[in-house]
């Protein structure tokens, strides 16, 4: 495929991502390549490269000033939640947010019914769902935990074992490893500390 075919394609596939027409990077990837009229597929890389300078682009101002504003909802919920070593992860810590965008925050913890309390306590409505992946090869099941924060913003709690915070996880979107941050390095991010 030439690179201008693919570049087509991943932007294509990024509008999808960004229109939210799609929420997974292969079923907008396939998506695009349909309405395209090709089969080659650029790689998730290159279609989060095109979603990020779309994000920018079409977010403007107010882009910038609702990622500082989730990245300091993230930070408050972390810190409400440390003793179970949770991670901020995805578009709030990358900065490639858009509308619709959520908070994800994985949670390292042998306690799930521990944040369940903790929640509770906050006085915060929230949703369990358990879901299933496959890891080295294995089924592994998880928990989600949807918040919906007063201020309006949607989390989603990913309850992992604590083994797991020693893992080196390789994201789904550029093949590298992913990258989290304690609560810590959230609170050096831009627009967070005072």
């Amino acid at each position: 495929m030439s690179q201008t075919r693919r570049t087509e394609v991943a932007l294509q596939a990024a509008r999808l991502l960004y229109a939210r027409e799609h929420k997974e990077y292969y079923h907008a990837k396939r998506e695009a390549a349909r309405r395209l009229g090709t089969r080659d597929l650029p790689t998730n890389r290159e279609v989060h490269a095109e979603l990020i300078r779309l994000a920018e682009s079409l977010g403007g101002s107010d882009r910038l000033v609702r990622l500082e504003t989730m990245r300091r909802v993230a930070l408050e919920h972390m810190r409400r939640l440390e003793e179970h070593e949770p991670r901020l992860v995805g578009s709030v810590l990358t900065g490639s947010i858009r509308e619709g965008s959520d908070i994800d925050i994985h949670l390292y913890t042998d306690d799930p019914l521990g944040v369940f309390d903790v929640l509770e306590q906050a006085d915060l409505v929230f949703e369990v769902e358990t879901a299933r992946a496959r890891k080295r090869g294995e089924e592994v099941e998880f928990l989600h935990v949807l918040v919906l924060d007063p201020r309006g913003h949607t989390l989603e709690f990913t309850v992992l074992p604590r083994a797991g915070l020693f893992d080196r996880p390789r994201s789904g979107t550029t093949g590298g490893l992913q990258r989290r941050a304690d609560c810590q390095e959230v609170a050096r991010l831009p627009g967070v500390s005072p």
